[in-house]
C-alpha cells in the first residue's frame, strides 16, 4: 500500500521597489498626490527633509494615518513615515507641521511590494553628523531589503551613492537660503548593512535606515516519503502483518 503526502513549502517574497514621486513647498499643511499602482503586499514610505526646526504632527494618505518610522535632527530635520496596504489609485498625502516652513521643504513618496503586512519593518537606525560621508549601519537579515533616506546641505556639492546600493531618487532644492538634497537608496539585506554615500565637500547630513521585512508566500506542495509497519488481529487468533510505504 502506497500513500503520498504533499506539504506546501513557504518562502519569502522579494521586497520590490514600485514607484516614487517628489514635491516641495512651504505650506502647512502640505498636500501632494501619489499613485499607488500595486496591491501586492505593499508599503508606502513618505520622507520629509526640512531646513527648519518645525516638527511634523501627523501624516496621512487618503485619510489613513501613517506611522512615524524615524526622525532625526533639530533644524534641518529628516522624517520617514509609513503605511502598509495603502489605498489603490491616485490619492493625497497630507503632512501637518507645527508651523509653516520658512523655506521650502522637500517631500518624497516611495511604494514597495512584497512586504510583510504584520511586521513590515525591523530595525530602524538614525545618524547625523558633519563631513563628507553620511552613513548609518542597520541590523537586518537575508531576504530583507534595507532602505535609507539621506538629507544633506548644499546642492552645489556632488553626491555619490555607496557601493551595493540602488539610488531610487535624488531630489534637491535651492530656494533662498535653503540648499538641500534628499536621496533615497535601497540594498539587499544581510546581518549588518551600511548605508552611505559621499558628498563632494564637508556638509551637515542626516540619515535614517530601515530594514523592510518580506511577505511569506506558499509555493507548490512537496512530496514527503517514509514508511511504517502495521499488524491486524482478527477473531480466531489470525494476525496479518505488513508494511505501509508513503512517498
Amino acid at each position: 500500500m502506497v500513500f503520498c503526502f504533499f506539504l506546501p513549502s513557504v518562502v519569502d517574497a522579494a521586497v520590490t521597489f514600485v514607484a516614487s514621486t517628489t514635491s516641495t513647498g512651504t505650506a502647512d499643511p502640505k498636500t501632494f498626490s501619489f499613485n499607488v499602482t500595486s496591491t501586492d503586499n505593499t508599503i508606502l514610505f513618505v520622507t520629509m527633509c526640512s531646513p527648519t526646526a518645525a516638527t511634523i504632527t501627523t501624516v496621512d494618505y487618503n485619510g489613513d494615518a501613517m506611522y512615524r518610522v524615524g526622525t532625526v535632527g533639530g533644524s534641518n530635520r529628516l522624517d520617514v513615515w509609513s503605511l502598509i496596504n495603502p489605498d489603490f489609485g491616485s490619492n493625497t498625502v497630507t503632512v501637518d507641521w507645527t508651523a509653516a516652513q520658512g523655506n521650502s521643504a522637500m517631500y518624497a513618496a516611495f511604494l514597495y511590494s512584497g512586504v510583510d503586512q504584520t511586521t513590515s519593518t525591523g530595525t530602524v537606525s538614525t545618524a547625523t553628523g558633519t563631513g563628507v560621508t553620511p552613513s548609518v549601519t542597520v541590523t537586518s537579515a537575508i531576504d530583507d531589503l534595507v532602505v535609507a533616506a539621506i538629507c544633506h546641505e548644499d546642492t552645489n556639492q556632488t553626491y555619490t551613492t555607496g557601493t551595493g546600493q540602488t539610488q531610487r531618487l535624488r531630489h534637491q532644492i535651492a530656494v533662498g537660503t535653503a540648499r538641500m538634497r534628499n536621496i533615497f537608496d535601497d540594498e539587499p539585506g544581510a546581518t549588518s548593512v551600511v548605508m552611505n554615500g559621499t558628498i563632494g565637500g564637508s556638509e551637515l547630513w542626516r540619515v535614517i535606515g530601515i530594514s523592510v521585512k518580506p511577505a511569506a508566500t506558499a509555493t507548490a506542495p512537496s512530496p514527503v516519503s517514509g514508511s511504517s509497519s502495521i499488524s491486524i488481529s482478527v477473531k480466531g487468533g489470525t494476525t496479518f502483518r505488513g508494511g505501509v510505504r508513503f512517498k
